[in-house]
């Protein structure tokens, strides 16, 4: 039986909250930049209706983001609290089992979003004539989804067995692939805001192939499937899951609230939305980050019975967060003119 080490039991808390949350904001900073890229490229097409229809698939993608992070999140602390415990049995499996819950989560998501994608169309404010030209973009982007949530799985194992590093690597291998594809695709193949979807899709297909063969390597996958210890697995990740899903909605919820009301203005002020939307995601990436960078480091240390760091660990993230949003608001203030 393979043992794995508890990296986050040893060493500063404050240390490893840094690292973690530094290079989870830095993927994700990667990320929010490529999907300013991407507006960019698109709003070079002239056409205002277009960046709306972006806005709209991005919310989209987003919602079933928000479903996907909390699933990892209660993930993330079952494999993390069985490491901490060095309790390595059947790890192979439950790895398996958690990308199984992400991909039925997922896809459950993206088939009611397709259904719904023109009737939610319609209630935006979009043009139905808007939606229609868009409809490949849409039903490329939207399924692309479920590539991501399994990615954002493969890349909180990684975490949680302590690889930083690879976790890393895996977000960057994503965003690097859109950064070259959007450019080629769009212009280069001259295919516009469809080329655009494909290489969401493509970026997606990427990132998640690298994160499988990282996690086969380090961590191991499992190609045999008990579905009572799967159903084990889920009611036990969805302890934790539930509620950080519940909590991830408020944001969502709350930006297509604003799509509403600002879709009375016109397609010119959801296009204005998508772009500002970007700008936030790009300063808030430390918060986004946060929860899922810290649940391996407590739930590790939680699993060695080691409660003192659990506290010291609450206190330093607690200032880093007061800290990084007084500076964060300061500089947003400071440059909202230019915004």
């Amino acid at each position: 039986m393979t043992t794995y080490h508890a990296r986050f039991t040893e060493g500063p808390v404050g240390r490893h909250v840094l690292n973690m949350a530094g290079t989870s904001a830095l993927g994700l900073l990667a990320i929010f930049l490529v999907d300013i890229l991407t507006l960019m490229y698109v709003s070079m097409l002239d056409d205002q209706s277009l960046l709306a229809v972006v806005g709209l698939g991005k919310t989209l993608m987003f919602i079933n983001s928000a479903f996907s992070a909390g699933l990892v999140i209660g993930a993330g602390a079952l494999l993390s609290e069985r490491i901490g415990r060095h309790a390595s049995r059947s790890l192979a499996r439950l790895t398996s089992h958690m990308l199984i819950m992400a991909l039925v989560l997922s896809s459950t998501i993206v088939l009611l979003e397709l259904l719904l994608a023109q009737p939610l169309a319609r209630w935006l404010g979009g043009d139905l004539a808007v939606y229609q030209a868009a409809r490949f973009y849409l039903w490329t982007v939207v399924p692309s989804s479920i590539l991501i949530a399994a990615t954002q799985m493969c890349v909180q194992m990684l975490r949680a067995q302590g690889q930083v590093r690879l976790a890393l690597a895996v977000l960057l291998a994503g965003a690097g692939t859109l950064a070259v594809a959007d450019p080629l695709f769009i212009f280069g193949l001259g295919m516009g805001l469809e080329g655009a979807g494909i290489s969401c899709l493509l970026a997606a297909a990427v990132s998640l192939t690298f994160g499988l063969v990282l996690v086969k390597r380090h961590i191991g996958l499992s190609t045999l499937i008990n579905l009572k210890l799967l159903a084990l697995h889920t009611g036990r990740t969805l302890r934790v899951a539930l509620p950080a899903m519940l909590g991830n909605l408020a944001m969502p919820v709350g930006i297509t609230y604003l799509m509403v009301v600002m879709a009375g203005v016109g397609t010119s002020a959801l296009a204005g939305m998508a772009v500002v939307d970007r700008i936030l995601q790009f300063g808030y990436c430390v918060f986004f980050a946060l929860p899922a960078a810290l649940v391996p480091v407590i739930a590790q240390n939680l699993g060695a019975g080691c409660d003192e760091r659990v506290k010291a660990l609450v206190v330093f993230t607690r200032r880093c967060v007061v800290l990084y949003g007084v500076a964060l608001w300061f500089c947003l203030a400071l440059a909202g003119a230019g915004v």
